[in-house]
């Protein structure tokens, strides 16, 4: 991850953070309402959905994996993540491999 800046890019602090064999694909969304995004990547292989901080240190609180969305079978992407409905709730749309697309609250 690199800052956006008018000089050459540079690393942010923390980042890069260690990816697992199989990480497929990233959304961000602020977690915990801290004003600081977090990423949300899922590692096929080991079936997990895990949330790294903004410093790139995972997120101790985040408990969704797998079995949380266990309907997310072969997923191949994250597509979306925040409130989408307007219910104070974050939600996450992921499109599997038969082009279905699902959205979960989290």
């Amino acid at each position: 991850m690199i800052t956006e800046a008018q000089e050459p890019a540079v690393p942010l602090v923390g980042w890069p953070s260690p990816v697992p064999p199989g990480t497929l694909c990233f959304s961000v969304g602020d977690l915990n309402e801290d004003s600081c995004f977090e990423v949300l990547r899922y590692t096929e292989n080991i079936g997990q959905i895990s949330a790294l901080d903004c410093e790139g240190q995972p997120v101790t609180s985040w408990i969704y994996d797998a079995d949380a969305m266990a309907g997310a079978n072969d997923r191949q992407n994250i597509l979306y993540f925040g409130d989408i409905d307007g219910d104070q709730k974050l939600e996450v749309i992921m499109l599997n491999r038969d082009e279905d697309y699902r959205m979960y609250a989290v």
